[in-house]
């Protein structure tokens, strides 16, 4: 359907206002993923620094075996809370390019 979709919106001329319309909500869009992937970068660094540390105060004995298991935990704890403000943008943003095709073909 997109295919034959593509094809008859070649036919369709597009007003300079919806191109420009267009391309601020793609730049918007990049804006938003490039935040997202901003703060899971962030996450998954925090979380082989929490990983380090706790393998590296474990070996040395300077923390406990529990003080290691909260360590992980809280380390992996860390990664999904950084993982869900990127997955939550990019299903939105999904959501909103679907919507624009479905607006440009109808």
């Amino acid at each position: 359907m997109i295919k034959r979709s593509i094809k008859t919106l070649a036919m369709r001329k597009i007003s300079d206002a919806e191109k420009e319309a267009i391309l601020i909500e793609l730049e918007l869009s990049k804006l938003r993923r490039s935040r997202a992937t901003l703060v899971l970068a962030m996450g998954v660094l925090m979380y082989f620094v929490f990983i380090m540390a706790a393998v590296i105060g474990f070996v040395n004995r300077l923390i406990s075996q529990t003080l290691l298991n909260v360590m992980v935990l809280m380390g992996l704890c860390i990664l999904i809370i950084a993982l869900w403000p990127y997955m939550k943008t990019v299903n939105e943003e999904e959501a909103q390019l679907d919507e624009m095709i479905g607006e440009l073909f109808s």
